[in-house]
C-alpha cells in the first residue's frame, strides 16, 4: 500500500463525486473534528473517501512485479530467484543497542531488487536456509529507494519469507553475480572482486533525502531534494576505497550503510570523531582499520566519465572473506 498525499486525494474525491476541492476539504477538517483529533487529516481524507464510495487503493490480489514496485509500496508480496546473499553485518543503533542487517539481489524477467533483512529476520541468512538459485516468496513487505535508484525491499515485523515455494518458478532476468578479475570488469555490470585495500580516501559527509537518499539543499526553509521538493534530510555519508587485485587497481565507492561497513563506524561516529578530533584522526583510524586488508566488495561496475576511468559502485562488502578463497587467490598470483 502507498501513502497517497492528501491533495492527490481530494483531487481524486473532486474528479469522481463532483464536489469542489473546498467541499472535499471541509469535510475532512469536519471529519477531524468528530473524531475529537484521533486522526489526521490524511487520516480522516481517506475516511472520507470511504464513506463516499471513492476508490482510492487497489486489493492486491496478485504477487507484484519487481519492475511495477515504487519507492514508498507497503505491504507487497513479490517474488524472485536469488542471485546474490551478502552477508550479514552488525551496527549500533543510536541508543547503543546493537543490530544486525543482511541483504540478498532477487531478480525476475523484469529486474532486480535487493531485499534488506533486520534483526531476527537475519537468522534465515546467518542459518543458510536461503542458497543462490532459490526461488523465495516474500509477503508484505516495504519498497525504498536506495542511493543509486534502485528497489530495495525491506522485510518488517509482519513480513515472512517462503522459500522454493511448491509450483512457483521463476526466470531471473540477470545472472548470479560471478567474482570477476578487475582487469576483466565491464562497464555496466554487476560483479564482485577480491582483493587488497591500497587506500582509503577520507569520509565526506553530507545530508540527503529520507525518502530517496539523495543530496539535498539546505536553505533558511529547510531541506530541498530535486525529487520530492521540500523533505526532511538525515546525515549521510559517503567513502571510496582503492582495491588491488594483482591485475589492476580499481576505486570502490560507497554510501551510507556500506559505507558503515567499510568503515567500521557508523555516520553519526564518524562525524564525531571529525568535528571533536579532527579530519587526521578520523583518517589515521581509518587507515588502520582498513589498509592491507582483503576484502571481497561487490557492486555495479560505473565509468566515471571525469577520469575516463571505471569505477565499482558497491552494494555490499565482506571484510572477512573465506580464508581458503584468499589462499587460492594467492597461490594464483604467486
Amino acid at each position: 500500500m502507498r501513502n497517497i498525499p492528501i491533495s492527490e486525494i481530494i483531487e481524486k474525491i473532486h474528479q469522481e463525486t463532483g464536489l469542489s476541492k473546498e467541499a472535499v476539504f471541509d469535510q475532512i477538517k469536519a471529519k477531524v473534528h468528530t473524531l475529537d483529533g484521533l486522526v489526521s487529516e490524511d487520516g480522516a481524507a481517506y475516511i472520507v473517501a470511504s464513506e463516499l464510495g471513492v476508490q482510492l487503493l487497489k486489493a492486491q490480489t496478485t504477487t507484484r512485479k519487481l519492475s511495477e514496485l515504487e519507492s514508498g509500496d507497503m505491504g507487497i508480496d513479490v517474488a524472485g530467484k536469488v542471485t546474490r546473499i551478502y552477508p550479514v553485518r552488525t551496527f549500533a543503533r543510536k541508543d547503543g543497542s546493537a543490530g544486525e542487517v543482511a541483504s540478498i539481489v532477487i531478480s525476475d524477467p523484469t529486474g532486480t531488487a535487493r531485499v534488506i533483512f533486520w534483526d531476527k529476520k537475519t537468522s534465515t541468512i546467518k542459518e543458510g536456509k536461503i542458497t543462490e538459485g532459490d526461488v523465495i516468496k516474500v509477503k508484505d513487505a516495504n519498497v525504498r529507494q536506495n542511493n543509486f535508484g534502485g528497489k530495495e525491499i525491506h522485510l518488517n515485523i509482519r513480513s515472512s519469507v517462503a522459500i522454493n515455494p511448491k509450483g512457483l518458478e521463476i526466470k531471473a532476468s540477470t545472472a548470479i553475480t560471478t567474482r570477476k578479475k578487475i582487469s576483466n570488469l565491464v562497464d555496466g555490470e554487476t560483479s564482485s572482486v577480491l582483493g587488497l585495500i591500497v587506500k582509503a580516501f577520507p569520509p565526506k559527509f553530507y545530508h540527503a533525502c529520507k525518502n530517496c537518499s539523495k543530496k539535498v539543499t539546505l536553505t533558511p526553509e529547510g531541506a530541498f531534494c530535486i525529487q520530492h521538493n521540500k523533505t526532511e534530510a538525515e546525515q549521510n555519508m559517503l567513502v571510496s576505497i582503492v582495491l588491488d587485485d594483482g591485475t589492476e587497481t580499481i576505486r570502490c565507492v560507497a554510501f551510507r550503510h556500506t559505507a558503515e561497513s567499510i568503515c567500521g563506524f557508523t555516520v553519526k561516529e564518524g562525524f564525531d570523531i571529525l568535528t571533536k578530533d579532527g579530519e587526521n584522526i578520523l583518517n589515521a583510524r581509518l587507515d588502520e582499520f582498513l589498509l592491507g586488508r582483503t576484502v571481497e566488495c561487490s557492486g555495479r561496475v560505473r565509468e566515471n566519465k571525469n577520469i575516463s576511468q571505471i569505477e565499482l559502485m558497491l552494494n555490499s562488502i565482506d571484510l572477512n572473506p573465506n580464508p581458503k578463497e584468499i589462499a587460492m587467490k594467492l597461490m594464483e598470483n604467486g
